[in-house]
């Protein structure tokens, strides 16, 4: 029987089956796993200012209090604007489709009058795949989502960042003895730390850089704009397009096809070149080297499982994975089939 299981095509099918297994539990699960996945990111962003504040002296308790206050007060003021936006959204959806179909046909003589035929502009708005209309659908969805579980997010912030202040006191006490264990565990921790922290200070960033100019040109929603920005740029390379067509879209129905829309287009290709090419590679450096491949089929397949959230929170879990496999000789040669080519010259140049 043991050597029947070792034959490649019957593990290759147990491990085939296990996968299945895990994504059909995984997405059973989705209302549990959404909250608690936010939760150990937000928590994560908040833990240095816990750090911070013991290194100054102050008790863990005290700390402690000072960080949930702050995690409160700041998790209030992120829902009430976020509640207001999608609820005047709502409110003003049928106004802005028929805005859309006014602008549509502004632009359709415009092409006229250039020599294009415009009808299949006309028949490709019309059709529900794809509608821009289709895109806000399914951004407030995960919007809404987000709104609904917020109150038990912020429960299990709090806690995880109770059990963070003594998280490490309790690893050294249960890895005594074994110097090994315990520095991996702290460097896969602090790895994953440090990663999500930078990451998401550059996402921050990145969110002012888009929402203020949107604010100043006029465009209706230029803070939910900015946090789609903010959010949306944890998927790299795809990501900060995808938060860019809302907000040009947005442009393009309230002031039709003109300068303003170039302006917006303009304000997205301005940060990213920015982000991308001067912030990020400073701060992060290599970064995690996500390759383009695997970020997109964790996307899709995050995405399926959580729904618009999961595309958030796909690279953050992919990262974290990397993190892991990486940290071990063991796993290392899984970690570089996730990466990139700078992965796979760094393992080279280390000694066997």
């Amino acid at each position: 029987m043991n050597q029947v299981i070792q034959t490649p095509t019957v593990r290759f099918m147990i491990v085939a089956a296990s996968v299945v297994i895990i994504a059909a539990g995984l997405r059973a699960a989705t209302p549990l796993l959404i909250p608690f996945l936010l939760a150990i990111l937000f928590a994560v962003v908040f833990w240095p200012l816990l750090d911070g504040l013991k290194k100054r002296g102050l008790s863990t308790g005290v700390a402690l209090g000072i960080v949930i206050l702050g995690v409160v007060v700041v998790s209030l003021i992120f829902m009430g604007i976020l509640a207001a936006s999608v609820s005047s959204f709502n409110t003003q959806l049928p106004v802005y489709q028929a805005q859309l179909t006014t602008q549509v046909e502004a632009l359709a003589q415009m092409l006229t009058r250039l020599g294009v035929e415009p009808e299949q502009l006309r028949s490709l708005l019309q059709r529900e795949d794809s509608n821009p209309f289709q895109i806000y659908f399914y951004i407030l969805s995960g919007l809404s989502q987000l709104l609904t579980q917020s109150f038990m997010i912020l429960f299990y912030v709090i806690f995880i960042l109770v059990e963070v202040a003594v998280f490490q006191d309790k690893l050294r006490v249960i890895l005594k003895g074994n110097d090994k264990a315990y520095h991996y565990a702290v460097r896969v921790f602090s790895s994953l730390k440090d990663f999500l922290v930078i990451k998401t200070y550059i996402n921050l960033i990145t969110g002012i850089a888009v929402a203020v100019p949107l604010w100043i040109m006029g465009i209706d929603f230029a803070l939910l704009w900015g946090f789609l920005a903010f959010l949306l740029n944890y998927v790299p390379y795809i990501g900060s397009i995808i938060a860019g067509i809302p907000a040009v879209v947005f442009a393009f129905i309230e002031f039709g096809p003109g300068v303003t829309v170039l302006l917006v287009i303009g304000v997205f290709v301005l940060v990213n070149i920015v982000v991308g090419y001067v912030l990020e590679p400073k701060m992060l450096g290599e970064g995690l080297g996500l390759s383009a491949l695997v970020v997109f089929i964790t996307m899709v397949f995050w995405g399926w499982i959580l729904g618009p959230i999961g595309l958030i929170l796909s690279t953050p879990v992919t990262a974290a994975i990397k993190i892991v496999l990486e940290s071990s000789e063991a796993t290392r040669w899984a970690a570089v089939m996730l990466g990139t080519e700078a992965d796979v010259q760094t393992m080279e140049e280390t000694p066997a």
